[in-house]
């Protein structure tokens, strides 16, 4: 239990560290909603980040995991969809099928190469949540943020 406690806060230090970002106020900062009751008095948690990882290079993030305490559910998501667009118009996008895993928390990645843009840019990280413990939450939205 301490090990999965341990690697759980080195897993969310590493993560942490890596998103900082000074460009904007939420570019680099988990998107995080949480929903109590998940399994017994654990609570589930569904989390999305966009960060930027160099001029040419960005990121968009999905987690879902229970904590306080971590139980091992049912989780992951049923999509996961990394977009970004210029005024809107999208310029590109990658669409991940479904993952689930019994365990107390997933997390993935998806590397996007920056498009050129002579307006506004954006990254989006988008997918549906999936956590089955003794009720299923299944949150649904969009996370976005402008990429300089």
């Amino acid at each position: 239990m301490k090990t999965k406690i341990l690697f759980i806060t080195i897993l969310v230090t590493v993560m942490l560290a890596f998103s900082y970002q000074s460009a904007s106020a939420t570019l680099g900062v988990w998107d995080i909603w949480a929903k109590a009751n998940i399994k017994g008095a654990s609570y589930g948690y569904a989390g999305k980040m966009v960060r930027k990882l160099s001029s040419v290079q960005w990121a968009g993030d999905i987690i879902s995991y229970t904590n306080y305490p971590p139980v091992a559910i049912t989780l992951g998501w049923t999509y996961f969809t990394t977009r970004e667009t210029c005024n809107g118009t999208i310029t590109q996008q990658v669409i991940k099928g479904p993952t689930s895993v019994y365990n107390t928390q997933i997390a993935t990645t998806t590397f996007m190469s920056t498009k050129s843009c002579s307006g506004t840019r954006y990254g989006y990280s988008i997918g549906k949540h999936e956590l089955k413990g003794s009720i299923t939450w299944t949150p649904e939205w969009s996370h976005g943020d402008p990429l300089p």
